[in-house]
């Protein structure tokens, strides 16, 4: 049976969190454990996992932000897996459902994203979904 929960206790997900720094050549350590669990625990970011019979395939990390324009809050989805085996079986789209409720729910008035150009299997889920590309250009300065 599939479930999907709010993170209450981020060990829940750390597999699934190294496993999705994997997908972006990151390699699992310690801080990236305590990022997690303080981002979760401290409120700053909200995840939901999905499971399946009780075992974790999947996940998403939201962190809330604010919309000047809009007056209202907003979620960047930053983080989001799905277990191999679990692939290309509806569950992602079931999972970004599960997001826009949650965010409706909590007053927001969108949910944004980011992904490589590259990646088509998860740019053909977002447009599954409703979710289009804007026309916004990022500038990102490393620090």
């Amino acid at each position: 049976m599939i479930t999907i929960n709010q993170v209450t206790d981020p060990q829940e997900i750390e597999l699934l969190f190294e496993a999705y720094r994997a997908f972006y050549d990151q390699v699992p350590t310690e801080a990236a454990r305590q990022f997690l669990h303080d981002r979760i625990t401290q409120g700053e970011s909200v995840a939901l996992v999905m499971k399946d019979s009780g075992m974790p395939i999947g996940f998403v990390q939201l962190y809330p932000v604010f919309s000047s324009l809009q007056c209202q809050k907003a979620f960047i989805l930053n983080d989001m897996y799905m277990t191999a085996a679990y692939r290309n079986k509806g569950l992602g789209e079931q999972l970004l459902q599960e997001v826009f409720r949650f965010a409706k729910a909590q007053g927001a008035c969108y949910v944004t994203l980011e992904t490589m150009p590259t990646n088509a299997p998860a740019k053909a889920l977002y447009k599954k979904v409703g979710m289009v590309a804007d026309m916004m250009q990022h500038y990102t300065k490393t620090l």
